[in-house]
């Protein structure tokens, strides 16, 4: 059943099962290009590996500040993979909440995509009470010094690195905490939802259940994942097989 189920499970089970060659599609400037199921777990234990060894354990909260993309998910299922606690946050926050989220939260960790995002997280690193390491996907040349580099913590990952996310994944229980996801504030201060892996799960297989979805769709990622509406419709479709393009 959906709600006994981890999200690293459910995507392990999808890799597994529907192999899908084009499991993610970004745009390049060589146009629109594909990701394999096989590559994106090898990057996710990757990634999962990188933040096991900057002493992420179950219960840590590790921030995702990053546009609808490819290492939007890689970072997710990296950090619950962990039985860790993802903390997304919309990508065009201000400063002031961007702060805010990150000291409530106690996340320990923040994974930037995007040179707007790296650049407000220097901005605010002298005000992040938690945060003992940053890492930025595509950072501008000047803030690489301060950034732990995305692509060179992924880069050697292979069996190795995906067994032991496996090993990982199969210990993280369905009733653990898989995140933490912050209201709008529009009446005050955020507030910190929280939502277990058997939440997640069952509203990505429960709530998509009447659709007539095939194996060579293909889906549009576009609403903010920072949201939970976009991340549970591309959970369903991750789960499902299907082919995920991000806007």
């Amino acid at each position: 059943m959906a709600e006994n189920r981890t999200v690293p499970e459910c995507f392990l089970d999808a890799v597994d099962r529907f192999a899908n060659p084009r499991a993610q599609v970004y745009r390049s400037s060589k146009g629109w290009e594909p990701i394999a199921a096989a590559e994106m777990l090898r990057r996710v234990a990757g990634l999962s590996k990188a933040l096991s060894e900057l002493g992420i354990r179950p219960g840590d909260r590790v921030a995702v500040f990053s546009p609808n993309c490819p290492e939007w998910h890689v970072a997710d299922f990296a950090i619950q993979g962990l039985g860790g606690v993802t903390v997304p946050v919309y990508f065009n926050e201000s400063p002031e909440r961007l702060v805010y989220i990150l000291n409530d939260s106690g996340a320990r960790v923040v994974v930037a995509a995007g040179e707007p995002r790296a650049r407000k997280i220097a901005e605010c690193r002298a005000k992040l009470k938690t945060i003992e390491q940053a890492i930025a996907i595509d950072p501008p040349a000047d803030l690489k010094g301060s950034f732990l580099d995305y692509a060179a913590l992924i880069e050697a990952a292979g069996d190795a690195e995906v067994a032991e996310y496996r090993r990982r994944a199969s210990e993280v229980g369905s009733g653990q905490l898989a995140t933490i996801i912050y209201t709008s504030g529009t009446t005050g201060e955020p507030k910190g939802v929280m939502l277990n892996h058997s939440n997640l799960c069952s509203n990505a297989f429960d709530g998509l259940e009447g659709y007539d979805f095939h194996r060579d769709d293909l889906a549009l990622s576009f609403l903010p994942l920072a949201h939970v509406y976009e991340r549970t419709l591309d959970y369903g479709f991750l789960f499902r097989g299907i082919s995920l393009a991000y806007l």
